[in-house]
Order: structure tokens, then sequence, then C-alpha cells
């Protein structure tokens, strides 16, 4: 099912794209994005534990390649998850915060986009009611996304849709195996161009 509605959320953004390729030039670029993530955590009995909350993302990228509407971009990158249980309720709540740094590679042909992300993340869990304690633990995670941006000048505004998985080492939490970690993420992006390279970007910002 997940793999059905990424092939029509892709659809959709090759069917808008198409009839309005252009020449772009990427340079230097800085970004901000805000979302909505749905993530699982396997419990030790198999069961999975289901969290909602919201994503905030910053990030820079680079071309590394161009080519005529292709290219290829070197991204980089913070991430940011508050995530609640949905199983909470009146008598117990459970509450985590996800925050890590990574990069990866971005592949755009027009307003068209795809990429690959790796994160090293560091998780604290707490929970509050009948039974009180807080975890914390890192974990590693590998994503893969793709979206469409639409300049507007030097800013473009774009829409993206990622997947991330990772595994939690038992180690890091005291549990008796891994636990398997997945979220799923619609993000709304803001783009800046800078226009520069970073070389040209850094010189400009310290003359």
């Amino acid at each position: 099912m997940k793999i059905f509605r990424s092939c029509i959320f892709f659809g959709v953004l090759a069917c808008s794209a198409w009839p309005q390729l252009t020449h772009a030039q990427h340079s230097l670029a800085f970004e901000g994005s805000l979302g909505l993530p749905s993530a699982t955590i396997q419990n030790p009995d198999g069961s999975l534990a289901h969290y909602q909350g919201i994503s905030m993302r910053g990030g820079v990228s680079f071309p590394l390649l161009q080519w005529e509407l292709f290219a290829a971009l070197l991204t980089g990158s913070v991430n940011y998850l508050d995530l609640s249980n949905g199983a909470n309720s009146a008598s117990q709540k459970e509450f985590a915060n996800h925050l890590g740094a990574g990069g990866g590679l971005r592949f755009q042909f027009a307003k068209l986009f795809v990429g690959m992300d790796y994160h090293i993340m560091a998780a604290r869990h707490y929970s509050v009611g009948i039974i009180s304690h807080a975890l914390e633990y890192s974990y590693t995670s590998s994503s893969y996304y793709g979206g469409i941006s639409i300049p507007f000048g030097s800013l473009a505004v774009g829409i993206s849709y990622h997947v991330s998985q990772g595994v939690i080492p038992s180690g890091k939490t005291g549990l008796s195996v891994d636990s398997g970690y997945e979220d799923n993420l619609i993000l709304l992006n803001l783009k800046w161009n800078t226009g520069a390279s970073p070389g040209e970007f850094l010189g400009n910002l310290f003359q």
C-alpha cells in the first residue's frame, strides 16, 4: 500500500511538472521544511508502536554536476521530530524527541527531484502517568524521497515525500532485541538559491 501511494504521489508530480520544463542553474542553496510524520517502532514482542507529531528540517545543497535540465547535488541537513504515542490516554502518555544530522545525494530533472539521505539520530522518549520513565538512545536512519520544486526567482517552494528506516540497537535501549524504526513524511519546502558557489558565498560573506 505504501509503494502504491508513493507511485501515485510521484505520478501526479510528473504530470504537473512535464509541461513546465525549464533550464535551471543550481547554486549553493539553503532550505527549510515543515511536515507531519507518521512513525512506527517495533516492540520486542513484534507489535508496533505508532507515533504522530511534527517534523522540522533545515538543510543546504550545492551542485556536483549540471547538464541541461539535469543536476546532481550534495546535500546536508539537520532533522528534528517531535512525536507522541498514538495510544496515549488520560492515565498514561509517551512523548519522544528525535534530533540528528546527516547528508546525501539529490538528483533533479527540471522541477522534479529524487534523493537519498543518511542521518545519525539521537532520541529521547519519556513516559508520564502510572509508569514514569525516560529512555535515551542513538541510531542511524537511511531515507529516500522525491518531490517537486517550483522556482520564483531566487526562491523555490515545493513538496516532497520521504520514507526513512533504521534499526535501534538493543544495546542502546536495554531491550532484549533490536527495534525497527520507520517514518513516512510529507514535507513542505522553502528553498533559497544564493546564486553563488560555496566559495563565492563565503567570500562575499566575509568581505
